[in-house]
């Protein structure tokens, strides 16, 4: 039997062993499992939304109201994290002021997408506004001009951190040289961000090209991150389509990651539905 004794425990009983250890006296700080450090939820880089029917369990839709209480937890996808726009955005343009800029959107607007998550929330737009479009041809126009007077970089010049040109496959039969920011470099293949664009692609590293002038790069990210706000996971089909709609607020984990919503009479929340 164990009894209680102020901050330390007294150990009796019967059994041989009891009686050998009978009187002894145990610190408690030696018996008791120490408490467990509680983790902070926004520190784990996830957002909740209710579940849509076709991901939960069967067992979990015994009661009519099984689906609207379960919660869904999506994690942030790497591209989209704070942590690392913060680094892109140091080695790329030498400035983090871009992620205070876009998180101040708000009311209706277009959005033209440019790379969707499977199976979240999440995705990469560009916002149809005037300047938008300005900075998207401006841009877009040196980067032509830039594939065929940019020399190949040297393999032993891509690094983490490298910022280069490269093609950016858009579609089936689309591709456009874009800015990008190279991630890692595995023996002759290299992982870059296309921050134009918010998508990852490894390609060979003797495709990159050199694109380290300030002046390719004083233009911000066309593409910014969004989720929507109900559990909608969007299809691959509604990249480079136009979504119509309103930014309700920031992400509750990611306040520069925004909250879509899809207007009612969209013909795009109809494409969104009808392929869930």
């Amino acid at each position: 039997m164990v009894q209680p004794l102020g901050n330390c425990t007294r150990i009796l009983g019967n059994t041989d062993m009891g009686n050998s250890m009978r009187g002894t006296v145990w610190p408690r700080s030696q018996l008791e499992m120490p408490a467990l450090e509680k983790v902070p939820e926004g520190e784990l880089g996830l957002s909740s939304g209710i579940g849509p029917q076709h991901l939960l369990q069967p067992q979990q839709l015994t009661a009519p109201h099984a689906v609207k209480d379960e919660q869904v937890r999506y994690a942030v996808p790497m591209e989209m994290r704070g942590s690392f726009l913060v680094l892109m955005l140091r080695d790329c343009y030498k400035d983090l002021s871009w992620l205070a800029v876009i998180a101040k959107t708000y009311g209706d607007v277009g959005l033209l997408v440019t790379d969707c998550l499977p199976q979240t929330p999440y995705f990469w737009a560009i916002q149809l506004t005037e300047e938008r479009h300005l900075h998207m041809q401006q841009l877009l126009g040196a980067l032509a001009q830039a594939e065929e007077q940019q020399p190949y970089l040297a393999k032993q010049k891509v690094k983490r951190g490298t910022r280069c040109l490269a093609q950016c496959v858009l579609g089936a039969d689309s591709r456009a040289w874009n800015r990008c920011w190279v991630l890692d470099k595995v023996e002759d293949l290299a992982v870059v961000f296309f921050v134009d664009f918010g998508r990852s692609a490894t390609i060979p590293v003797s495709s990159l090209r050199q694109l380290d002038e300030d002046d390719f790069w004083a233009i911000w990210p066309l593409a910014q991150p969004f989720m929507f706000q109900k559990a909608i996971l969007p299809p691959r089909c509604i990249v480079q389509q136009v979504l119509r709609g309103e930014v309700v607020g920031p992400s509750p984990t990611e306040p520069h990651i925004l909250q879509f919503a899809v207007c009612i009479g969209d013909t795009s929340r109809q494409l969104l539905f009808n392929l869930q």
